[in-house]
């Protein structure tokens, strides 16, 4: 069946579905098992309230002002399974299953072959309040490829040999000043720098005081290297989908190894490690914000625009070159000769590439 348009809400896709089994079901708030893929570790979620508009729309009410002993931060992680299915036969927690970069590039995935990897997040919102003016940027970010880790350290964030390494993450940012801004984490606040700024967007207007609707795409090319978009709705209290892809900086937005950290490497990784596996968690996050109202949040896995070469695939898997075409068939099984296509097919969704 043809994939539709439009998410549940009626909200336009910018790229299609990958709806095979072993990509995750897309989440979407307020909508089938949506809260129990909510990981809720130590400050996720922060009881934020939920409730219902006239429309029947889920809203997420995030308030956290300092004023009232608050951080003016917020982290709504959310996961490519339902957190139960992350346990083990005896109960232990596997949400991570690998963190060591050298080995991730080859496996391609951090907990699961279902972890969110090539995706489109989409979230309206509109904010209400934000921290003192003299505070640190503004803004709210997507993150992906990682671990929920950023928010929650799970009380060992500072130790390297445990959860820093799974806070790997790929970040698109809208500063509430007009900014738009792409970030690279290599462990749990360890930052390639400079990070990648658009300079001022037009979003329309204020950005404050009404609604704003935004996805951060995030996807793997053809060649191999990971590939970030920013797009806006900028007025939708007027009419919804009049999506404008905003930051799609070039060669900026496409990591080509160019990218690194100033000191060297981490948790068996390179200095310009390009995150290409995929990680169980996907987080909104906001900051330096205090009021904000969220609606129609989704995450999705996408079919690349680029779609997958075989020889990239077979690469990623250290597949010798040049490479049987005998071999392959005897891999699969094939009694009768396929297409080139069909072979390319069978590859992607055996083995969960790029």
């Amino acid at each position: 069946m043809a994939d539709s348009k439009v998410d549940e809400f009626g909200v336009r896709k910018i790229y299609p579905s990958n709806t095979h089994p072993n990509r995750a079901r897309p989440w979407l708030e307020g909508k089938d098992d949506w809260l129990d893929r909510r990981y809720n570790g130590r400050g996720d979620w922060n009881g934020a309230p939920i409730s219902t508009d006239s429309n029947g729309d889920v809203i997420i009410n995030f308030s956290n002002d300092p004023i009232f002993g608050g951080g003016g931060k917020g982290r709504f992680p959310v996961l490519a399974l339902r957190v139960i299915q992350y346990y083990d036969l005896e109960w232990n927690f596997i949400l991570h299953n690998e963190r060591d970069q050298s080995r991730l590039r080859k496996r391609g995935f951090m907990g699961t072959k279902n972890d969110w990897k090539n995706v489109e997040v989409t979230m309206y919102f509109r904010v209400d309040g934000v921290v003192n003016p003299l505070e640190s940027f503004k803004a709210m970010a997507f993150s992906v490829r990682g671990g929920p880790h950023h928010s929650s350290g799970d009380g060992a964030w500072w130790d390297p040999r445990l959860h820093r390494c799974y806070a790997t993450a790929y970040y698109v940012r809208l500063n509430v000043s007009g900014e738009g801004v792409l970030e690279k984490e290599l462990a749990h606040d360890r930052y390639a720098l400079p990070a990648i700024f658009s300079g001022n967007i037009d979003a329309g207007s204020e950005i404050t005081g009404r609604w704003i609707g935004m996805k951060g795409v995030f996807y793997t090319k053809a060649n191999g290297n990971p590939y970030i978009e920013l797009w806006l709705d900028k007025n939708p209290e007027n009419a919804i989908n009049n999506w404008e892809r905003v930051l799609f900086p070039n060669d900026a937005g496409e990591d080509i190894g160019r990218w690194p950290r100033n000191e060297g490497g981490v948790c068996g990784g390179e200095r310009n490690e390009r995150i290409t596996w995929g990680g169980p968690g996907v987080i909104f996050k906001l900051d330096g914000l205090t009021r904000v109202s969220i609606k129609w949040a989704s995450v999705r896995e996408i079919l690349p625009p680029e779609g997958w070469p075989l020889r990239y695939l077979l690469s990623a898997r250290e597949f010798p070159f040049p490479f049987s075409m005998r071999a392959l068939a005897q891999e699969h099984g094939l009694t009768s000769p396929i297409s080139l296509r069909e072979l390319t097919q069978r590859e992607a969704e055996l083995y969960p590439f790029p």
